[in-house]
């Protein structure tokens, strides 16, 4: 897709702290199927970049005319560097959608009766969603003896 359509990709990192816009790609395709796992991938000159401006789980967000496209954002899992001939430098950025988080390891948490299953947990979708997120990878515990000190 050209840089010149309606269409904004804004990179955070793993704690949605703003880093940079993404202005000079030089394609993007992104996929989404209904409750599978979407794909994002973008293509970036390696003028410009470095490939210490990528780390794994940094966060993405694509915008289309003030509107989030596919109401979700992507995580980060592979940054691949190509050398297309003998100057000139690509990376790949390949993102997957919210619905990754569902995939990854999950644990159990103290509650006040004990340990419980995170499959216990009820609420909107999204709300459980952040929760798990919080439990598993923004907390500070080591383990699931409890919350922490």
């Amino acid at each position: 897709m050209p840089c010149n359509s309606n269409y904004q990709i804004k990179l955070f990192d793993q704690f949605g702290n703003d880093l940079f816009e993404i202005t000079d790609y030089l394609q993007f395709e992104l996929e989404r199927t209904k409750n599978e796992v979407g794909t994002l991938n973008i293509a970036l000159p390696g003028t410009g970049y470095s490939i210490n401006d990528f780390k794994k789980d940094y966060r993405c967000e694509v915008w289309r005319n003030g509107s989030l496209v596919g109401n979700t954002c992507w995580f980060l899992q592979r940054i691949e560097k190509a050398l297309l001939n003998q100057c000139e430098v690509e990376f790949t950025l390949t993102f997957a959608d919210s619905l990754d988080i569902l995939n990854r390891r999950v644990n159990t948490h103290y509650s006040s009766d004990g340990f419980v299953s995170v499959g216990s947990l009820t609420g909107a979708a999204d709300d459980v969603i952040k929760i798990l997120f919080d439990f598993n990878y923004i907390s500070t515990t080591t383990d699931s003896g409890g919350p922490p000190q």
